[in-house]
């Protein structure tokens, strides 16, 4: 690979078969299957009649070893070649490629994490994802309107009045497929045009996102985590919990309609942990961290009563009476 990236491609060729007949003696499937497939790649880009023959030893050994993530791994070298092979009019080649793209599709790619609360950021794998990336053609924000639904899953019609209202439908419809195309190629830079998507897809009238296992989703997660912790009354856990909200969800969509209830909701939870934090606070006379919560209750919500409330209890607890006399004027 070295001497390839060097463009001697006549070492890289040479490196590549000497490398299969030092692999042989040691039954080394994998790396002589992945030799195998560089020397297919290699063919397919130097465009070598040698390639037909080299693609269909590469692709059986791919299948035959349930090697499919070699693709993955090597997808700016295989995706091209794939699809040039499910071009091909070669019955053989052609069919060793739908087969392999099946296999693919079963090959998770890499995972996601994205943060949600206070900016919008999100890593494939290791890569972060450019910002300039998230705002062409309506991408990010079709992104964030299926993180917020059930199972990531939106009908098509639904998905098109909330995000281009202004339009009418027959833009719209040009609009929400220049979007979903745009989505696949940010998940998958490497994804040739008519590629299947394992992120991204659309199947009549409904539209999925589709995460793969491991992947995060920050609010997903303390939705999942604050409850549990308020019932526990347990400080440390509360703590851990409120911390990971670092502010509104999706500020750049503050006034999209499809945020709102979501929105709000988090807020409302976040409220709830402040006060459930402010509560075991006072339990154990802690009365300033209590005042604390009280403040950032207030912050969120400034009519909230409970958390006027836990404020005028932690200021008795200092005694400091006016106070909490003032806590409560402001709220009156």
């Amino acid at each position: 690979q070295a001497a390839w990236q060097a463009l001697d491609l006549k070492s890289a060729e040479e490196n590549l078969l000497e490398a299969n007949q030092v692999f042989s003696p040691f039954k080394a499937a994998y790396d002589q299957t992945r030799a195998t497939f560089l020397l297919a790649a290699l063919y397919h880009q130097e465009k070598r009649p040698e390639l037909d023959e080299k693609w269909i030893e590469a692709a059986r050994k791919i299948i035959t070893g349930g090697y499919a993530f070699i693709l993955e791994r090597e997808r700016s070298l295989a995706f091209p070649l794939v699809a040039s092979q499910l071009r091909s009019h070669k019955t053989q080649s052609r069919k060793m490629a739908e087969d392999l793209l099946d296999h693919l599709s079963r090959v998770p790619p890499p995972t996601l994490k994205v943060n949600g609360l206070g900016q919008f950021l999100v890593w494939q794998g290791r890569r972060l994802i450019p910002d300039q990336a998230w705002q062409r053609r309506k991408a990010g924000e079709l992104f964030r309107y299926l993180l917020l639904r059930h199972s990531h899953l939106a009908g098509r019609e639904e998905l098109i009045e909330d995000i281009w209202p202004e339009h009418p439908h027959p833009a719209a419809q040009d609009l929400f497929h220049q979007a979903t195309s745009t989505l696949r190629h940010i998940l998958e830079p490497d994804l040739p045009d008519k590629f299947p998507s394992r992120y991204l897809a659309v199947e009549g009238d409904r539209v999925f996102l589709q995460l793969p296992p491991g992947s995060i989703v920050d609010f997903e997660h303390f939705e999942q985590s604050l409850p549990p912790a308020i019932n526990t009354r347990n400080i440390e856990k509360l703590k851990n919990v409120i911390g990971s909200y670092t502010g509104a969800l999706f500020p750049s969509d503050q006034y999209s309609d499809w945020a709102i209830s979501r929105r709000e909701s988090l807020s409302d939870l976040y409220v709830r942990g402040l006060l459930a934090l402010g509560n075991a606070y006072l339990d154990q006379d802690n009365f300033y961290d209590a005042l604390d919560c009280s403040r950032r209750i207030l912050q969120q919500d400034i009519w909230n009563e409970d958390g006027v409330l836990l404020g005028m209890k932690a200021c008795i607890g200092l005694r400091d009476i006016p106070r909490a006399l003032r806590i409560f004027i402001d709220l009156e």
